[in-house]
């Protein structure tokens, strides 16, 4: 096996899964590093789920090639490949205990004897914070009680690879973001290769390190979640991650780090290290947190400053959210935390900026 072939666990190259003329997957590749907790992120029908069964061997590629560990493994079935998968429907034996349903496996494939299963199903029960609950039937758990015994039930085969595909969307919002903690502690804890399937912008920005936007059956763009956030390359992803404000227009001036853009009735200054798309029409992206808004009497030195009027102002808790409307017309949104001091109203006169660095050049094709 080469170097390049033992810095990932998983790769795909130029897949594609069609159903007759419904194209699921369109040609993508990837690579997924050893260790890695990897997310696949898109809307319903983005093709992530496809994705995911291809991995695990429940689905075959149409066309290109799956690496697990450097070797192909197409045409390979699931129960063969170095992999498991956890349900959003976790599938738990309501009529065994813990301890039975997490043995389950490795009794079933008579991969130890008593004795060792017994030591191993207690180790991974203490992995996942279950130690002594070995005799627990599984109506006597919580919710995330129950996940963390499907997670168990997974690992305790030992695979290279865990695909967990929506695993939290049936808990409760409360008990879902305390999963994601407890969840990315056991994958850090553990350090095998999770690939995590969600929807859910939240969750993949809070435990993934890097993650993969998908549309339409094709990836948009991979990276960290700050990279996916911060620096969207595209329409999609800045609207799929967060809120955001898109402006149109048309590169005017460059000048050795800076560019301006001619957006409809005003001038913005962006940063050319964002610049990626090759034509003169190009989209902003701003976030609002990115924004600054202040009584139009205060000054400023920011490198895009804006008049406008507070169009609403809503009380979000730990944030206030204000819809501001330019004097070209154009309708930004702004978020400021919520603390001491001037809070503004709506009809205010104020002034709306921002730095170069957080005007966002996306790619002039969706």
């Amino acid at each position: 096996m080469g170097d390049d072939q033992v810095t990932r666990d998983v790769e795909l190259r130029d897949v594609t899964k069609t159903y007759g003329d419904i194209v699921a997957v369109d040609n993508i590749s990837l690579r997924i590093k050893p260790g890695e907790f990897f997310s696949l992120l898109g809307p319903s029908g983005c093709g992530k789920t496809t994705t995911l069964r291809m991995v695990g061997g429940f689905i075959d590629p149409t066309e290109g090639d799956i690496y697990i560990k450097g070797r192909v493994v197409n045409g390979v079935p699931a129960y063969k490949r170095d992999t498991n998968l956890v349900f959003q429907q976790l599938a738990l034996f309501p009529h065994m205990d813990v301890y039975e349903n997490i043995a389950f496996g490795p009794e079933v494939r008579k991969r130890w004897n008593r004795k060792e299963t017994s030591r191993r199903v207690r180790e991974v029960l203490n992995l996942v914070d279950l130690g002594g609950f070995e005799d627990r039937r599984i109506q006597q758990l919580s919710g995330g009680q129950q996940q963390r015994v499907a997670i168990a039930r997974a690992l305790i085969n030992e695979p290279s690879v865990l695909l967990l595909d929506e695993p939290l969307g049936s808990l409760d919002l409360k008990l879902r973001l305390q999963m994601q903690i407890e969840l990315k502690r056991i994958q850090q804890r553990v350090g095998t290769t999770f690939i995590y399937v969600t929807h859910d912008q939240g969750e993949a920005l809070t435990m993934s390190d890097r993650i993969a936007v998908m549309n339409k059956g094709r990836i948009e763009q991979i990276g960290t979640s700050e990279e996916i956030y911060s620096r969207p390359r595209t329409r999609f992803v800045a609207r799929f991650i967060g809120d955001t404000n898109l402006i149109d227009g048309e590169i005017v001036h460059k000048e050795r780090d800076t560019v301006t853009v001619q957006g409809p009735g005003m001038r913005i200054a962006a940063s050319s290290g964002a610049l990626n798309g090759s034509g003169r029409m190009v989209a902003i992206s701003i976030r609002p947190e990115k924004i600054a808004i202040e009584p139009a009497s205060a000054s400023t030195s920011a490198a895009n400053c804006f008049r406008g009027r507070v169009k609403t102002m809503t009380f979000m808790g730990s944030v206030l959210r204000y819809e501001v409307v330019l004097e070209n017309d154009l309708e930004l949104l702004v978020e400021e935390p919520n603390h001491e001091g001037l809070r503004l109203r709506e009809g205010d006169e104020v002034n709306a900026s921002w730095a170069e660095e957080s005007s966002v050049i996306l790619r002039d094709e969706e």
